[in-house]
């Protein structure tokens, strides 16, 4: 199990080794801070969720959790559908193991009206199967929400769950950790901290069973996914667009703890 273990993080070094860490010493191995560099450009994430042109996602330097520059993703009512919806997202690599952190910052513009329809600014998917994501952070009627889905029968019915994790606040950014253990049986567990303070602690039971056991591995979108706009009774006559900023995304593997994700300020001691 320890050669495994061994492998599994090196691997995940090799994927990552061209843009983040570039000795892949630290247990922090992502550090997307898109600083010094054009991220969009590279081949680090996929760009196939980008499709409307160089708006949907740029390295920006108007708003920065860290450094001077983070990512702005932009949808529109008026874009073409981009993988039969509306989204403007990055896309990892599949990730090595199912137990991990995820940490990101986004940032919501004053200027930008919070509609009531639902929206998705980072996700974790099971590269298995297609459809509702294994968990993400989801902005609802100006509030912060938490969905869960999984299916461990492969049953093709998925459970669901939604956390409430408060309203969202304009101006200010907002950071974000997740603890991933996934499993098939009981011993699963979610963590969810927002600004230093856990706000959602899910146990049991949250991935999807593939032809019996765990054959696709988890993997990573973080932008804009704006679904509710294809539903058919969607209908809205003046044009419409949502912005977020995103900074400083980052994963590790399970040997990491929380106060490698926090920042200074935040920092439990």
């Amino acid at each position: 199990m320890i050669k495994i273990a061994i492998v599994l993080k090196l691997a995940f070094c090799l994927v990552f080794i061209s843009f983040f860490d570039s000795n892949c010493r630290s247990q922090l191995i992502v550090n997307a801070g898109f600083e010094g560099s054009d991220i969009f450009q590279g081949k680090t994430f996929s760009k196939s969720s980008l499709c409307n042109g160089p708006d949907d996602g740029v390295v920006s330097d108007s708003f920065a959790r860290s450094g001077s520059h983070s990512a702005r993703f932009e949808v529109r009512t008026t874009d073409v559908l981009c993988g039969g919806s509306f989204r403007a997202e990055l896309s990892s690599r599949a990730i090595p193991g199912f137990e991990f952190w995820t940490a990101y910052s986004e940032y919501t513009p004053e200027w930008l009206d919070l509609d009531n329809t639902r929206e998705c600014h980072i996700q974790m998917h099971d590269a298995g199967r297609r459809g509702s994501p294994l968990w993400g952070v989801n902005i609802n009627s100006g509030r912060w929400k938490f969905g869960i889905n999984y299916d461990t029968m492969d049953i093709g019915k998925q459970t669901q769950a939604t956390y409430d994790l408060g309203p969202v606040e304009k101006g200010v950014w907002t950071d974000w950790v997740i603890y991933s253990k996934f499993r098939l049986d009981p011993s699963g567990e979610l963590k969810v901290w927002k600004n230093g303070v856990l706000v959602a602690e899910i146990n049991g039971a949250n991935y999807n069973k593939e032809n019996g056991g765990y054959q696709a591995l988890p993997y990573l979108k973080f932008g804009i996914y704006k679904w509710v706009w294809h539903k058919p009774d969607f209908k809205t006559d003046v044009p419409l667009k949502r912005v977020v900023y995103i900074d400083d995304v980052k994963m590790a593997d399970s040997t990491a703890t929380i106060n490698d994700f926090l920042y200074p300020e935040q920092r439990i001691h």
